[in-house]
């Protein structure tokens, strides 16, 4: 286990604080299960990650994402990730605010 460097945009980390987001899929592995992360000095830990095309992040976890639809979550993919299409893949990362 160990202390990760996960960056959040500014409304995505105001979502993962206010608890409207509890996964974040990323091109590349950031973390393990069990590693953590800090937000504010509130302290997260990854409890899974799964491996999921880029379409499937949409219509499964957009909600999990911080995103009210799958339309919204879809775009948002598409335009932080230009070069991929809707079957590529992203590592999912769910993850659980730890006790204080």
């Amino acid at each position: 286990m160990a202390l990760i460097d996960l960056k959040f945009s500014p409304a995505m980390a105001e979502a993962v604080l206010d608890g409207r987001k509890c996964c974040t899929s990323r091109r590349d592995l950031k973390g393990m299960p069990g590693d953590t992360f800090e937000i504010d000095g509130k302290l997260f830990r990854i409890i899974d990650v799964s491996r999921e095309r880029v379409a499937d992040v949409a219509l499964n976890f957009s909600r999990l994402e911080g995103f009210r639809s799958e339309d919204t979550c879809l775009e948002k993919l598409m335009e932080i990730y230009p070069d991929l299409g809707r079957r590529d893949f992203l590592y999912t990362h769910f993850f659980a605010r730890c006790p204080e």
